[in-house]
């Protein structure tokens, strides 16, 4: 802890009485005490400040325009019977590390044009290859009837040197 700060908190027990205020307080899931205290979103804001700095700054001498605000303080306060889980995002934005590979998933399916094969001339099987960007990706894969004449390829990397891949499939045989 920083030797001129005024909290009376713990480096460890700031961090989780700060992080359970703002779970507890903040718009996007805090809206239940919103809603329980009927406040606007500036006094529902302002009440959040407010608990943090009580434990930024360990001031207490507050005085509130009415009793409701006064009660939202007091029950952020009490952070012993808040809850937060210790994973929390609170903007829903998924974080990935820079060389983090995204992947995707390419499907093909065989549709024939025969009538429901009423000539008898379709084939038991055909070959279907994946290509990227032009060169061959994997193995060739055989369609059948029995798959529905439908393959998925699955962990496909999405990117090369931050460009997309063109993908293709292409009948082989």
């Amino acid at each position: 802890m920083k030797e001129n700060s005024s909290s009376t908190l713990e480096d460890a027990v700031l961090y989780d009485s700060v992080m359970k205020v703002l779970y507890n307080g903040y718009p996007n899931k805090g809206s239940s005490i919103q809603q329980k205290y009927q406040l606007t979103d500036d006094q529902f804001r302002g009440s959040t400040q407010l608990v943090i700095w009580k434990f930024t700054d360990s001031y207490t001498g507050y005085s509130f325009s009415s009793d409701n605000l006064e009660n939202v303080y007091n029950e952020l306060r009490n952070v012993s019977q808040l809850i937060y889980p210790y994973v929390q995002n609170f903007l829903a934005a998924e974080m990935l590390p820079e060389n983090q590979t995204e992947y995707t998933s390419v499907s093909v399916k065989k549709v024939w044009d025969d009538s429901d094969d009423q000539d008898g001339l379709r084939p038991n099987s055909i070959d279907v290859q994946l290509y990227a960007n032009g060169k061959k990706s994997g193995d060739v894969v055989t369609l059948t009837a029995a798959d529905n004449w439908t393959y998925t390829w699955t962990n496909l990397a999405e990117k090369a040197n931050k460009k997309r891949y063109c993908l293709l499939c292409q009948r082989s045989d």
